[in-house]
C-alpha cells in the first residue's frame, strides 16, 4: 500500500460524503492541546492531543464536509482553491493541496515561543 504525504479530499457531492488525508500539527498553547490543519487553515482544542484531534476530525471536519458539499462542486471547488487545494487531473472527485507547511508556518500563524514542542501527523477522516 502506497503512503500519501500529501494532503487530499475526497468529495461525492451524489453521495454526500467527505474523505480526505491530512498533515495535523498538534502543540499546547494557552493550557489547551490544539490541532490544526493548516492546508485548511481549521483547528480544535482539548485537554491532551487525542482529544483535540478527535474533535478536529469528528466536529471540525464533519461540518467542513457539509458545508463544502451543500455548496456544490462550483463554490466547493472555489473555496478550496482560496487554501492552495487543485483538482486531480485524473480523479475528479479528489482535491490535493499544493501548499507546503512546516512547523515554523504553525510557529507564526500562532504567535507561539521558538521552544514550543509540535507535533505533526497524517490523519485520515
Amino acid at each position: 500500500m502506497r503512503t500519501t504525504t500529501t494532503d487530499f479530499i475526497r468529495l461525492s457531492f451524489h453521495d454526500k460524503k467527505g474523505h480526505g488525508k491530512f498533515k495535523v500539527f498538534t502543540f499546547e498553547d494557552n493550557g489547551f492541546q490544539i490541532a490544526y490543519i493548516p492546508t485548511l487553515d481549521l483547528s480544535s482544542y482539548g485537554d491532551t492531543p487525542k482529544e483535540a484531534i478527535d474533535s478536529l476530525l469528528r466536529v471540525v471536519m464533519g461540518e467542513y464536509f457539509e458545508q463544502l458539499i451543500a455548496a456544490g462542486p462550483t463554490e466547493a471547488y472555489n473555496e478550496l482553491k482560496k487554501y492552495g487545494w487543485a483538482k486531480d487531473r485524473i480523479f475528479p472527485k479528489k482535491y490535493k493541496s499544493t501548499a507546503h507547511v512546516d512547523k515554523y508556518g504553525v510557529l507564526r500563524n500562532f504567535s507561539l515561543a521558538e521552544d514550543t514542542k509540535i507535533h505533526e501527523e497524517f490523519v485520515e477522516v
